[in-house]
């Protein structure tokens, strides 16, 4: 049978492969004793999810398939091209979607069609747990970049990435929900209402990539022409270039996107700041201008009014949407590049441009951009990408006459979406800026509307600490009692499950529609005793009360630390109160100040304007500095972590790794050349050395490649250090140089003890190959594959008694062990 991978072949235990794909050592061996050898984790992780790249023309299938003790609850997804594996059974076909109902194998064997993001629905389990891992076949490792397996592996490692990057995102909604609790005195106006008040106007999208810098001159001409939607993030470089947005956006509940945004507050009487429900709480509390939100005020299932949705994962995606909701008929994006421009990953006036540019991310994607180009992106920019094309097709199918348009020629690409050079890009209409104020003027809430709001919001925050506490109370009842459930002869204590059902039951009411937050909001202790289960109708009491107390353990916890959260909620919206109301200024001040929320100074001389020679004067003009003073501080920690995420060693180490793999010469120098303007510490030189090896390997210089690597002494690299001296020296057929270098790494690894004897054994060396496998198994006896390596060898040497003993041990371990059976049968 031949096909693009060449002709299949059968080595000597019977076994078909393609040597195109899987090299000819399979000829030697069977797969069995080199999967054993290589992948013993794939035999040893009980409750586990292996994504394997690549199936070896199917042997790796095989291997697992017909194993006959593969660890309980692991499961292993193949991905293959159906003509590598198109020799297989018929029953073996590929297949790319499960029903969710359905019992899944262990093993799957999927095409390279399969959409990896469909590991979330059908293995949320091992997700939530981190039991995943992702592995490379033979074929997927030794393959060459650009080759179809070097594709493929490309294809769904960057898969994986954004995979475990997006479900991390919802898995961690406690600081999304804290936010929104806090926030939620100050949520009182939703977005929403303003549904197509600006029809037919050209929005302007503005992000933070570096292409923004060649559009600024085309953005302060046309500025009147626009609806200038702005991340807030580049507030301060919009003031620099005198450029005022009409709508801020802003989405992230991390402090970090406080110190980003500073620049905003510049703006508060001219732009409407939009956000996400769960904006930081100290950009909200001390913006004195005109906001509206969106999405969902409560986190608890509730009837509130439809609102607009803001989508992720960055806030360009949210802005995007807002502008369709608004009814804007075209969109024009700029500096919304979604990857790394050159160089550079963000616009030249940010913090994060100033900190270190592309270096300040550890992990590297990559991506094709409008020129046609390969472009370096990073998994959040990725997953924007993905889903603004998701939007973009959304909105073209309700509305197919909008216009969708780019003007960074280095941006990412994105289907759907013009790029159009700025010098060419001509906008006629006259200024819209009445309507924009009119908006803004219609959204302005007066000092009773916003008390009303605020005293049903505290009414409604009591209603749910009295439920969450219940629940807390129930939950803690029901695991006192799941130990008492069966007395010490396994039988059911019914007085003690009356007991049971009647609080399982209180406590089902009082989560009602609510159990995916409580999840999403404190996941761990839901699954941190959680075990996978072959069938339930079938579990042992053990089992069921192991079920039992992970589930309700996780409630109480969860509930515990909700209801923790709307107390303080609950004080703030009364904080919020007193402001309004005008009582006591000085408690406010005091609480201000423990919030880090200075700038409610300004609100409070909005609503309660005060005689300057007031007693209280004095304290609020204080506060009035120390938020100006807040605002001004550029030092910030956020920008003091960017610093050392750029500079840090581990994460350069491991990015030039990928560079070399991926053969990315231009990448490595990027590294090296950001190495040598760092200010030399411990390890700094010995990196720049390793560096320098990479590139000169990957221009074959393979000498000097060698004596960058024999130069590194410094202790967290001369490991991989020597690794890639053997390569080089194996490439260079210096035995002599292997050798001495397979010595050193069994320092630091019992394993290279094995290609140890290989080469001894190719230079010759039988006896003394023999007598190092000998010495491997003495550390390692449960090893069957090196012991039936041993044996093979001891075959060769005519050791036959000697080689008999090993293979029966193996057999008297496993009696199936194929390979050491059918070298038995040869003695």
């Amino acid at each position: 049978m031949s096909s693009r991978f060449g002709a299949l072949e059968t080595n000597a235990f019977g076994e078909k492969f393609f040597p195109e794909i899987n090299g000819r050592w399979f000829v030697k061996q069977s797969s069995e004793v080199l999967y054993h050898r290589y992948y013993p984790e794939l035999l040893q992780e009980e409750d586990h999810l292996f994504i394997i790249i690549g199936s070896d023309s199917g042997l790796l299938y095989r291997f697992l398939q017909t194993h006959t003790s593969l660890p309980k609850h692991t499961h292993y997804l193949l991905i293959d091209f159906d003509e590598a594996t198109s020799h297989l059974d018929i029953a073996e076909k590929q297949r790319d979607s499960f029903a969710d109902s359905e019992k899944l194998p262990q093993v799957l064997l999927v095409s390279d069609q399969f959409n990896l993001a469909n590991v979330g629905s059908y293995f949320m389990s091992y997700l939530v747990r981190n039991k995943i891992t992702l592995l490379r076949s033979f074929a997927a490792e030794d393959a060459e970049p650009g080759s179809e397996y070097g594709q493929l592996r490309k294809k769904f490692e960057e898969a994986y990435t954004q995979l475990i990057h997006q479900e991390l995102i919802a898995l961690n909604s406690r600081p999304f929900v804290d936010a929104q609790l806090m926030n939620l005195a100050d949520n009182l106006n939703p977005f929403g209402q303003m549904k197509n008040r600006l029809e037919g106007s050209v929005a302007l999208v503005l992000g933070g990539g570096p292409t923004l810098d060649s559009a600024i001159e085309w953005i302060k001409s046309n500025q009147q022409r626009v609806v200038i939607f702005s991340a807030a993030r580049i507030a301060r470089r919009l003031i620099k270039e005198g450029i005022d947005p009409d709508i801020f956006v802003s989405v992230d509940p991390h402090d970090v996107s406080f110190d980003n945004s500073k620049g905003i507050f510049s703006f508060w009487n001219k732009s409407l700041l939009v956000h996400s429900y769960h904006i930081n709480p100290k950009i909200l509390a001390q913006w004195s201008g005109v906001s509206a939100y969106l999405g969902k005020a409560m986190p608890w299932a509730n009837d509130e009014a439809a609102n607009f949705d803001a989508p992720g994962p960055n806030v360009i995606n949210t802005a995007t949407h807002i502008a369709f909701e608004l009814g804007c008929s075209t969109i024009i994006f700029s500096g919304v590049d979604m990857c790394f421009a050159g160089k550079q990953a963000f616009e030249s006036g940010s913090d994060e441009a100033k900190a270190g540019g592309k270096f300040v991310f550890k992990e590297v994607l990559s991506v094709e951009n409008n020129a046609g180009e390969q472009a370096q992106t990073q998994p959040r920019y990725a997953l924007g990408r993905d889903m603004l094309e998701m939007q973009v097709n959304n909105y073209l199918q309700q509305k197919p006459a909008m216009q969708f348009l780019t003007l960074g020629r280095e941006s990412a690409k994105m289907a759907r979406v013009t790029y159009v050079s700025p010098q060419e890009l001509q906008l006629q209409g006259n200024a819209i800026q009445f309507e924009i104020e009119t908006m803004i003027d219609a959204l302005r809430l007066d000092g009773k509307q916003r008390q009303s709001r605020v005293q049903s919001v505290i009414g409604q925050l009591k209603k749910q600490i009295k439920r969450f506490h219940s629940l807390h109370s129930d939950a803690e009842a029901v695991l006192a009692l799941i130990p008492k459930m069966y007395d010490r002869f396994g039988q059911e204590d019914s007085k003690v499950l009356k007991k049971f059902f009647t609080l399982k039951k209180s406590v089902d009411k009082a989560i009602g529609e609510d159990g995916d937050m409580l999840f999403h909001y404190e996941n761990k202790p839901f699954s941190a005793n959680f075990k996978s289960i072959e069938d339930e109708s079938a579990m042992s009491q053990n089992e069921i009360q192991d079920q039992l107390q992970s589930f309700y353990s996780g409630v109480k916890a969860a509930s515990s630390a909700f209801h923790k959260s709307l107390l303080k909620a609950v004080e703030m919206a009364e904080l919020r109160l007193s402001e309004l109301k005008g009582h006591d200024l000085k408690f406010c001040i005091a609480k201000w100040q423990e919030l880090e929320q200075p700038g409610r100074a300004l609100l409070w001389l909005n609503w309660h304007p005060l005689d300057r020679e007031n007693e209280n004067g004095p304290l609020l003009d204080q506060c009035v500095a120390d938020f100006m003073q807040l605002i001004e501080n550029t030092q910030t920690k956020k920008l003091a972590e960017l610093e050392q995420t750029s500079q840090s060693l581990p994460s350069l180490f491991n990015r030039a790794l990928k560079a070399f793999e991926n053969r990315d010469g231009i990448e490595v120098e990027d590294i090296i050349q950001h190495l040598q303007q760092m200010e030399d510490k411990q390890g700094l030189q010995d990196l720049i050395h390793f560096c320098f090896g990479l590139k000169q390997e990957l221009q074959a210089n393979w000498q000097d490649a060698l004596h960058e690597y024999l130069k590194i002494e410094f202790a967290s690299i001369r490991h991989p250090s020597l690794k890639r001296a053997l390569n080089v020296s194996m490439q260079l057929q210096d035995n002599q140089l292997s050798l001495q270098l397979l010595e050193q790494l069994c320092h630091y690894s019992l394993d290279y003890m094995l290609p140890y004897a290989n080469l001894l054994d190719l230079l010759g060396q039988k006896e003394f190959s023999a007598e190092v496998l000998n010495m491997y198994l003495q550390q390692k006896p449960e090893n069957d594959s090196v012991r039936v390596q041993l044996a093979q060898k001891l075959m060769e040497l005519q050791h036959v008694d000697l080689a008999r003993q090993h293979l029966q041990q193996v057999v008297d371990r496993h009696p199936e062990h194929k390979t050491a059976l059918h070298l038995l049968s040869q003695l």
